[in-house]
């Protein structure tokens, strides 16, 4: 699922994105996607990747068994608001390329490596 430029999306309701080669959504150039209300992500090359200042806001929502969780690349951001689980991913469970990404964690349970300034600390 691809979003960008320039626009927004809101997944919702029970969605399950699986099996892609590439990222179970991909969110770029100045985009942004809601990601809301039991939505499963998993077996992606990435959960969910933003790139070039974009940003994700994710509420309940299960990320797992991707290779990598969440790839913020170029600035973007993601905001794990509550019940955001992300396990099992092949490398990372949210990974930064650059200095400039950050994600916000509220209260959601990562139990994978993050390579990644949490916006808190």
């Amino acid at each position: 699922m691809h979003v960008g430029p320039n626009t927004s999306l809101i997944v919702s309701n029970n969605t399950v994105i699986n099996n892609n080669s590439g990222s179970g959504i991909n969110v770029f150039l100045n985009s942004s996607a809601f990601v809301w209300r039991d939505v499963l992500l998993q077996g992606n090359q990435a959960g969910i990747k933003a790139v070039m200042n974009s940003g994700v806001v994710l509420e309940d929502v299960e990320i797992s068994n991707n290779n990598t969780g969440i790839h913020l690349v170029r600035d973007s951001s993601a905001n794990l608001v509550t019940g955001v689980t992300i396990n099992g991913s092949g490398s990372w469970g949210i990974f930064c390329d650059d200095t400039e990404s950050s994600y916000e964690n509220d209260s959601s349970p990562i139990t994978d490596s993050v390579s990644c300034t949490d916006f808190n600390q």
